[in-house]
């Protein structure tokens, strides 16, 4: 169901899509377009991207358990029935337009073309990475029980664009399962280790210690950026 808020961020992401897609099939792509040199030469780009940045936040404040899932792609396994698919994923795959991809992008990929383009050089841009934006989120999932919160963590990805997260209740499975589809030559995403460093058993204590169960990470990464 449509509302006020889901509206406006379709009308901010469709504006950004459009001014992506340009006017040639060449510059298609979110990875082919030049968001620093937009960041820094365009008026108008900067004001789209704190648009859809911004509606994205007001959406998720007014239903999180709607907007947490934007741009979210899911990868579950199927049961050991092979009948049903598990109700819980293992991982979730952030698009390119993920509203905090692409703020993350814009001002990353601005600081290196303001760098490149002046005499002062930016030794902290080897830094830069975008496989821990975000490092963590906490997605909602519909339990027998009511809403269920479930922490994934960055993981290491051969994409600059898409994002993955494990599931941190199951890092043990992480290993063998990245090796099976989709990732791989299926989706052409592959999976080193865990981004951040966190053992598994650093993730559940990180998980248990947190004060507020149903606060996402994706609820402060927006006024953050």
């Amino acid at each position: 169901m449509s509302s006020p808020a889901s509206e406006a961020y379709l009308s901010a992401r469709r504006a950004l899509a459009e001014l992506i897609r340009g006017v040639d099939d060449q510059s298609s792509l979110i990875e082919a377009a030049p968001l620093g040199e937009w960041l820094q030469r365009r008026e108008d780009f900067p004001e789209l991207v704190e648009q859809y940045l911004d509606a994205y936040s007001a959406w998720f404040k007014a239903s999180p358990e709607v907007a947490s899932w934007v741009d979210v792609v899911v990868v579950a396994s199927v049961e050991p029935g092979g009948r049903t698919i598990s109700r819980i994923p293992d991982a979730i795959l952030l698009s390119p337009l993920h509203p905090v991809r692409v703020a993350w992008h814009a001002v990353a990929q601005g600081v290196l073309e303001a760098a490149a383009t002046s005499s002062r050089p930016c030794p902290a841009a080897g830094g830069l990475d975008p496989g821990v934006v975000p490092d963590m989120l906490h997605m909602p999932l519909i339990s027998p029980e009511g809403m269920e919160h479930v922490p994934f963590l960055a993981v290491e990805c051969d994409s600059d664009y898409w994002s993955i997260l494990w599931n941190g209740a199951r890092l043990g499975s992480l290993p063998e399962r990245s090796k099976a589809e989709p990732f791989g030559p299926a989706l052409g995403l592959s999976i080193g280790g865990i981004s951040s460093g966190f053992s598994a058993a650093q993730v559940k204590r990180a998980d248990a210690e947190k004060p507020d169960r149903g606060q996402t990470a994706g609820s402060k990464a927006p006024g953050h950026l």
